[in-house]
């Protein structure tokens, strides 16, 4: 009787043993699962300082870009408002003068020096003049165009030929493409004829891409592969 009481009790203490053991084994799976909890936490605060820091960054930067891109557009307002127009014949002139008060946003020139601006911050004369230049060219067009276009109005202002007429438009829009080149004159020798070539080519295929597109004027399909 004794011994089965005996053997009784070991397999009780065995079971017990067994027990123990499960619920040691549970307690490291469970601290398991809390320590990979804790280091997800972990891991996701640190992931959420890194994003708030790289947005502060990029606030920073979008600050940092704005102050300059409005620095730049002083330089360029001031340019193009230091131009002499204000001479004879008035007629050739004021409709200039005129087409550049209306305005605009200016993206040409202060791309031209945004560009110069990454490997220098010192803006000046052989620089700002041909970023100058950008924008009397693409004012010229813009005259022109306004012609061959019939248009009404350009940036909410009467066009230069509505205002006055298409043969002053004409002549004054072929004053603004003079400008330009003397503008772009002012870039350092060494690189001009390089400047003064691409100019050319590029303000040939201004040209070309409005021919192209007053021949798709009576053209009723355009593919997408023609149009560029």
């Amino acid at each position: 009787h004794v011994y089965d009481k005996e053997q009784e009790l070991e397999k009780y203490s065995k079971t017990l043993s067994d027990k123990e053991i499960e619920i040691e084994e549970k307690k490291q799976t469970v601290q398991k699962n809390i320590d990979e909890k804790y280091e997800i936490i972990a891991n996701i605060n640190i992931e959420k300082t890194n994003v708030e820091n790289l947005n502060k960054k990029e606030v920073s930067l979008k600050n940092e870009l704005s102050d300059t891109i409005s620095e730049l557009d002083k330089y360029v307002e001031n340019g193009l408002a230091a131009l002499n127009l204000r001479i004879e014949p008035k007629e050739l002139y004021e409709p200039i003068e005129y087409m550049i008060s209306i305005g605009g946003k200016r993206l040409r020139p202060e791309l031209c020096l945004l560009t110069y601006n990454l490997f220098s911050d010192k803006i000046e004369k052989p620089v700002l003049y041909p970023a100058l230049a950008l924008e009397i060219f693409h004012g010229f067009t813009l005259i022109h165009d306004d012609i061959m276009d019939q248009a009404e109005l350009r940036r909410g202002q009467q066009t230069v030929y509505r205002k006055w007429n298409d043969n002053i438009a004409i002549l004054s829009g072929d004053v603004m493409s003079i400008m330009a080149y003397q503008l772009l004159a002012n870039c350092p020798g060494e690189v001009l004829p390089q400047v003064l070539a691409l100019f050319s080519k590029t303000a040939a295929q201004v040209c070309e891409g409005q021919q192209y597109d007053m021949n798709f004027e009576d053209i009723p399909y355009i593919t997408m592969e023609d149009y560029i």
